[in-house]
């Protein structure tokens, strides 16, 4: 009996994860199309002209998801599609995380993303973080970013529309890299 629950579960999410890659092929790399999915480095560039290294690691949302209590369920279309992780260095050994969540805005090509993110610790050291990437992509090695930007101080997070670093959005153009891209690039910025 087992067994055969095993099976069905398993030919459920081999249905499921088709399905979804014909839906969302630039979620899955065996697609062999461009895939949004993946880690992208560039530098983040506030209205104030200050410098950071930017990593932002997009993963597509599994398409069958077990809830905490076991429960298996099939990614609902209202849900956010992707998650992952972003980076934020001003200098060599001066790495903010966060996680992140999000959606397409256009599910078939992608073009457009928005991904809100949450601090990845309880505590954040002062300074600028960033609170939306919002992206736009053409399909290729190339996602660029406005950036949402605030002042953390302590537990408050501060936005002025007089202060060029939190008023309006940052640029970061992003390329498809790898860590050690990311690690290199913070360490240029500390010098």
């Amino acid at each position: 009996m087992v067994l055969v629950l095993l099976g069905a579960l398993q030919a459920i999410a081999f249905f499921w994860t088709r399905l979804d890659q014909r839906r969302f092929p630039w979620g899955y790399p065996e697609s062999r199309r461009p895939t949004l999915v993946g880690t992208w480095v560039g530098t983040l560039v506030t209205g104030g002209g200050a410098r950071r290294g930017l990593l932002v690691e997009i993963r597509l949302v599994p398409v069958l998801i077990t809830s905490r209590r076991g429960k298996v369920r099939v990614r609902g279309g209202r849900e956010a599609k992707l998650e992952g992780e972003v980076r934020l260095c001003a200098a060599p050994g001066h790495v903010q995380g966060f996680t992140a969540n999000g959606d397409t805005q256009d599910d078939r090509a992608a073009s457009r993303v928005v991904l809100s993110l949450y601090p990845a610790e309880d505590v954040q050291e002062p300074g600028l973080a960033p609170s939306h990437l919002r992206g736009t992509w053409g399909g290729g090695d190339a996602l660029d970013f406005e950036v949402d930007l605030y002042l953390r101080q302590g537990s408050a997070a501060i936005s002025s529309t007089d202060d060029p670093d939190t008023g309006r959005p940052a640029r970061a153009e992003t390329k498809r890299a790898d860590e050690a891209t990311f690690r290199a690039l913070c360490a240029s910025l500390g010098r």
